[in-house]
């Protein structure tokens, strides 16, 4: 977030003002249901790991996407890939 708003010349109170005017999420959930989306995009139309997808998708330890996916989803990217 902090981020962000350092690269569009904003504070972050401001970034998460426009943010949750405009979407209606904070910044972390909107860039996280973003993070997800793309995570999902991967996990059906590549045959890449785990691991590497948490890194394209801007994790830095693939237990933390794990972790994320887990709380968005309700079940492991493994388990996702499995289902589909």
């Amino acid at each position: 977030v902090e981020q962000v708003a350092s690269e569009m010349h904003m504070s972050t109170a401001t970034l998460r003002r426009r943010l949750m005017q405009a979407v209606g999420e904070s910044p972390k959930a909107y860039f996280t249901a973003i993070q997800m989306q793309k995570a999902i995009n991967l996990l059906t139309t590549t045959n890449l790991s785990v691991a590497e997808i948490a890194r394209r998708c801007g994790f830095q330890e693939a237990s933390n996407f794990i972790r994320a996916f887990k709380r968005v989803y309700g079940i492991s990217p493994i388990q996702y890939m499995k289902r589909e």
